[in-house]
């Protein structure tokens, strides 16, 4: 890997994809290290790729699956802390707070596909790709993910989202 091509991916492609890591895995603290690390490596060892940023989300997404393995009984800690009710008299979550809660809610593969096809806007065949899975898959998760988000914030409390323009669209 030359030198000027990673300079280039850093510049322009870096905080996208540290984002989508950070979004598909739920920890952008993690998602930065994981990219830092297999961007290092990658130059160490001159590995030669020919679409950089698929294989920068994959090895980093990789990196970071096995770290939660060894976080599990942390991950678990905080979906219980999302499930806990608001307090009475406690002001209403921020939308954004809402929204972002059902996203950490899907599995993790729709989760993730839904990261890289729209923070990444990388097309189906691209994420297929990165994903190692069929375009049908990325296909039939989007829709699951898609169908799962309509369903979840169409059950909001009047209030906690403004209707249209909050729900996921086809």
């Amino acid at each position: 890997m030359d030198r000027q091509r990673l300079e280039t991916f850093v510049r322009e492609e870096y905080p996208r994809v540290v984002a989508a890591v950070g979004f598909a895995c739920g920890d952008r603290a993690a998602a930065e290290d994981a990219v830092q690390d297999v961007l290092t490596t990658t130059l160490e060892r001159g590995f030669e790729v020919a679409n950089l940023r698929a294989w920068v989300v994959a090895a980093a997404l990789n990196r970071v699956r096995s770290g939660v393995r060894r976080r599990g009984a942390e991950g678990r800690a905080f979906e219980r802390l999302l499930r806990r009710p608001t307090p009475v008299g406690s002001p209403p979550p921020e939308r954004d707070d809402v929204v972002l809660a059902v996203l950490r809610s899907l599995p993790e593969r729709q989760r993730q596909i839904t990261a890289l096809h729209y923070l990444l806007d990388m097309s189906i065949s691209e994420v297929a790709a990165t994903l190692e899975v069929s375009d049908g898959t990325v296909k039939t998760q989007l829709h699951r993910a898609r169908e799962a988000l309509r369903s979840r914030l169409d059950h909001l409390p009047a209030g906690e989202h403004d209707g249209e323009d909050d729900r996921v669209r086809r």
